[in-house]
């Protein structure tokens, strides 16, 4: 009984240090001229798939994708023919495999066999839909898709250029150069401060306590800065050196999901989250 009441305390435990995020993810994926030629899909197709998104609805609760696409051409590539599958999660992303029949030329049937994949990013933000296409009936080919995905959606010069060029690289945008110019004028505030009062702060709710722990993470100096890992995560730079103000109105789950570079930040991020679930618990019970 003993034992069991341990065990018991032992997941609630686990629970409460990993909090549980939301298990529907959206990845819009934008196929691109280069794309289709790495296919080597007939260029009479081209038209028909460059430039147009795929999106995809990922419930990893119910263990089902649906295609969402406004195009509902986009099949053909997804194999989601009736809008949803069951899939298996793989170590990483998801599976499904599926078969539909597609009128050819002249109404000949053409089979079509998928097995295809969604690769998706430790920041569940960027993802890579792969579709490994066999089609039998008027003539055997093999198609491999590989596209690009992310977690919104792509404006109408992305667009163009994914139908005329390629699709943009992970975490790309485009920007004029005015904008680009405008952005690298803006200057941060050097002066160094403590960002809170730590004799007199009050913590008051969950986001003051989110608050303070941000702080903590800085060593409560407006002058003290961390590094991300060099991948994509959120609107954030590769490797970008971050300050206490890049990070302020992250949510719960960004905040603490933030990829480090320093063995030492990493660690000081993971004790913080330890600490910051424990006074979550209290505060919970006050409230």
């Amino acid at each position: 009984m003993i034992m069991k009441k341990l065990f018991i305390l032992f997941l609630f435990n686990i629970f409460l240090t990993n909090p549980s995020y939301s298990e529907v993810l959206d990845m819009f994926c934008l196929i691109g001229k280069s794309d289709l030629k790495k296919a080597k899909l007939d260029k009479s197709e081209f038209d028909r798939f460059a430039g147009k998104v795929i999106k995809l609805k990922i419930d990893l609760d119910e263990n089902l994708v649906y295609d969402l696409s406004e195009s509902s051409q986009m099949s053909v590539i997804t194999g989601i023919n009736q809008g949803v599958l069951n899939f298996r999660k793989t170590g990483a992303g998801i599976n499904y495999t599926n078969q539909q029949d597609i009128k050819g030329d002249k109404g000949k049937i053409i089979k079509y066999n998928y097995n295809n994949s969604v690769s998706i990013g430790s920041d569940g933000r960027t993802g890579m839909f792969t579709s490994r296409i066999d089609q039998a009936g008027i003539s055997l080919n093999r198609f491999n898709f590989s596209i690009r995905c992310r977690w919104y959606d792509y404006n109408a010069k992305e667009k163009k250029m994914a139908k005329n060029i390629g699709a943009l690289p992970f975490g790309g945008s485009i920007e004029t150069k005015k904008k680009k110019k405008r952005k690298s004028t803006i200057k941060k505030d050097t002066t160094n401060y403590d960002i809170v009062n730590l004799q007199s702060y009050v913590v008051k709710d969950l986001d003051s306590l989110l608050y303070l722990y941000k702080a903590k993470l800085f060593k409560n100096s407006s002058n003290n800065f961390i590094f991300l890992k060099n991948r994509n995560y959120l609107k954030f730079e590769r490797g970008q050196k971050l300050v206490f103000e890049d990070v302020k109105d992250l949510s719960e789950r960004h905040f603490f999901g933030l990829p480090l570079y320093n063995s030492a930040d990493k660690d000081r991020l993971k004790k913080l989250k330890k600490e910051y679930f424990k006074s979550k618990k209290g505060i919970k019970k006050v409230s």
